[in-house]
């Protein structure tokens, strides 16, 4: 987020919060007072680790035998991915004590996510022909590859569906064209040391504004 005046970040603020978005990222470059706006009115500040795998380098080890396949294919509607992302939002809400979003905001991801689904698709993990976790990929325009929305539902976890979807996202970005690869991970939380695993390392720490609550 980088507005030049208090009506361009009230303009961007207000198209985030419509999309349900509650994480605003605090770059390098984004000007001191727009964190001091943001802690302002209400939100708070959480740092992230950002992990980066090489434009040379490939996962560590074999990936686990999970059927991997493209969101678009076995969930064209969304609605399994609706879900299993109204799940992790309170999964995450409640991690950080926090009153879970209103349902209005998970749909509202949910259609934005799906208005992307060209540029930034999802692949999804199968388990007795239902979707046990997920994952979404896309490029950014310098060419840098990237892995976010890394969820597994916790009936699913400890068999590897992660680790598996980690390898596709990795091959599927590659044949893209990626160069490096990066993926972020709260600090202290399980999936920061699986990333580190399979050959991730962290690069930098990034710090955001959050709005907890509705």
């Amino acid at each position: 987020m980088r507005p030049a005046d208090l009506a361009t970040f009230d303009s961007d603020l207000g198209i985030a919060r419509a999309r349900g978005i509650r994480r605003v990222v605090l770059e390098r470059d984004t000007p001191k007072w727009v964190e001091a706006e943001l802690r302002l009115r209400g939100w708070t500040v959480e740092d992230e680790l950002r992990l980066e795998l090489a434009g040379d380098a490939q996962l560590a080890g074999s990936p686990p035998q999970v059927d991997v396949r493209a969101g678009s294919q076995v969930d064209p509607d969304w609605r399994a991915r609706g879900e299993l992302l109204r799940a992790d939002h309170i999964e995450e809400d409640t991690r950080h004590g926090v009153p879970a979003r209103a349902p209005a905001q998970t749909a509202a991801i949910v259609e934005h996510r799906r208005a992307l689904e060209g540029f930034a698709p999802y692949l999804c993990a199968m388990e007795d022909d239902e979707i046990a976790g997920f994952l979404c990929t896309w490029t950014s325009p310098t060419g840098v590859g990237v892995i976010e929305d890394v969820y597994v539902r916790p009936s699913s976890r400890g068999a590897g569906i992660a680790t598996a979807l980690l390898h596709a996202a990795v091959t599927a970005l590659r044949t893209a064209g990626a160069g490096r690869i990066v993926i972020a991970a709260e600090i202290g939380d399980t999936p920061a040391q699986r990333y580190a695993r399979v050959g991730f390392r962290p690069d930098h720490v990034v710090r955001s504004c959050v709005l907890a609550g509705s």
